[in-house]
């Protein structure tokens, strides 16, 4: 199998899966790293076919890959939140995970169902993507500026604008030209030595938030019950809104997972207890908010799991 990436100079790869060897080969001299430590365009390459492999190897085991973030609680219990881009899923994991719940998804998470009716959950190794409002909200920045003025490389995807805002300590949210809010791109380890957030490797669902940030920065953090409780199949992760297509049809295109395996876990989502939630603009008043919530869903989602038992 073959495949070439769309950048200057391309990239081309080249991969037997009977001698499980990965070839990636350059016509060009690639040029050095921009900055020292950073990794090459050939190493970002390889690790991004490595993630593609391991993606493969889960749904072919059944599993399938959501739209959510994840924190785990005692027990091994875990509070989904789901929504598209800019709901507030990144924003409800990383409050509970900094009020002591441990982070296992930021943004995307896997799923498969067990024979005992319950959600098993794994993370997807990614980067986070975290704007610079919400680190600033949470007393994240001095950390990140003095890990970067101490000279520890930002990640290889971050906009220089941001990596600049980062490392003079600047808050506030940063847009790019096209209104698209620039986001710090923060590795999974540098959650927990950065800003000392607890990761968790595996969990079971136990209950789910359906959140959304509120447009006006008075209006007040609450629960509602206006219809957007339903969960639907805009959960699953689609090929086309992927930055790592699926080029070597490793997944036969299926990169959420198989039709039978969405519609299990699909069903098994429905059935958990969960809440539409307003997330304010006051941190403080969030935490609160949310941990209220996450301790009776989890509570819940417990008695229902002690149910099916």
């Amino acid at each position: 199998m073959s495949a070439h990436t769309l950048s200057d100079p391309p990239l081309a790869f080249q991969y037997a899966p009977a001698e499980q060897h990965l070839r990636i080969s350059s016509q060009r001299a690639l040029q050095p790293a921009a900055s020292p430590g950073r990794p090459t365009r050939l190493a970002t390459a390889a690790t991004r076919f490595a993630r593609e492999m391991m993606r493969a190897r889960l749904i072919a085991d059944g599993w399938v890959l959501l739209h959510a973030s994840a924190a785990v609680f005692p027990g091994g219990r875990a509070l989904l939140a789901l929504g598209d881009s800019g709901a507030g899923k990144t924003t409800t994991a990383l409050t509970l995970a900094s009020a002591g719940a441990a982070l296992l998804a930021n943004d995307c998470c896997f799923a498969r169902p067990t024979a005992d009716g319950t959600l098993d959950l794994l993370p997807w190794p990614a980067a986070a993507a975290v704007g610079l409002g919400l680190l600033h909200a949470l007393t994240f920045t001095e950390s990140a500026r003095s890990h970067l003025q101490t000279g520890e490389p930002p990640h290889p995807t971050q906009d220089q604008r941001v990596t600049d805002a980062l490392t003079t300590g600047r808050p506030g949210a940063l847009m790019s030209a096209s209104g698209r809010e620039l986001k710090a791109h923060i590795w999974p380890e540098q959650l927990t030595r950065w800003f000392a957030l607890p990761l968790a490797t595996t969990g079971t669902a136990a209950g789910v938030l359906l959140p959304r940030v509120a447009s006006s920065p008075g209006a007040p953090g609450r629960m509602n019950d206006d219809g957007r409780s339903e969960v639907t199949t805009t959960v699953f992760v689609t090929s086309d809104e992927e930055r790592y297509p699926d080029i070597f049809g490793l997944t036969e295109g299926s990169n959420a997972g198989t039709p039978t395996a969405r519609a299990e876990v699909l069903q098994h989502l429905k059935r958990l207890p969960r809440q539409t939630v307003d997330l304010s603009h006051d941190q403080a008043a969030n935490t609160q908010l949310l941990t209220t919530l996450a301790t009776s869903l989890v509570d819940v989602g417990h008695d229902h799991f002690e149910g099916v038992a």
